[in-house]
């Protein structure tokens, strides 16, 4: 298993923001197989982070490795292995929970996979309710719903647990873990401890 491991390698980055530098000579690396939770207080840069691995903000200086190729060589094909989760919902609200899962499935091909991900969080008597009914913490849960459809090998979390009771946390790490297990990357920034085996960095 070992020799499967992948790395993503962020090297001396730098990025500010307005004109502000959030991170600074900032250098990191994750692999496949573990979990990486980033802590830190608010405006400490943790979503910069997120959004700079998911190859969304450009870094000032420095570079940014999957493997042995720096992602701006290989940015589609990097993107298109990247789940990045932030708190903004990308939930259509006239859409029914099943209708939205099947509007995500479509992209991947994973229309097989819809109840599984509706079982996954607990949505199945919702399924046909429309989004716009549903509450923060409904809604929360169906777009994590979408971790149970997607092949995409690098998760990231901007903090995934907001709104989130202990039974669909526990649903939540359960998915986290088959994700870990079979090889991919996971990167969570969150100010709550999820019951995963994690390495943690503090900005």
């Amino acid at each position: 298993m070992e020799d499967n491991k992948q790395t993503i390698i962020i090297e001396n980055v730098s990025c500010s923001r307005g004109n502000r530098v959030v991170l600074d000579n900032f250098s990191l690396k994750v692999v496949s197989g573990k979990c990486l939770t980033i802590k830190g207080a608010n405006g400490t840069g943790k979503t910069t982070l997120l959004r700079m691995l998911a190859g969304l903000q450009k870094n000032t200086n420095g570079e940014i490795f999957f493997g042995d190729k720096n992602i701006l060589h290989i940015q589609q094909e990097y993107k298109n292995d990247v789940f990045f989760l932030n708190e903004n919902n990308p939930i259509k609200n006239s859409f029914t929970c099943f209708e939205n899962l099947y509007f995500w499935a479509k992209l991947e091909g994973t229309d097989k996979l819809i109840p599984k991900a509706l079982e996954s969080q607990k949505l199945e008597s919702l399924k046909n309710v429309p989004a716009k009914f549903l509450s923060m913490g409904q809604k929360r849960r169906l777009n994590l719903s979408r971790l149970a459809i997607t092949h995409k090998k690098i998760w990231l979390l901007d903090e995934p647990l907001n709104g989130l009771d202990k039974e669909s946390i526990d649903r939540l790490c359960s998915l986290l873990r088959t994700h870990l297990y079979n090889n991919g990357f996971l990167v969570i920034a969150s100010h709550f401890d999820l019951n995963l085996e994690t390495e943690t960095i503090f900005l």
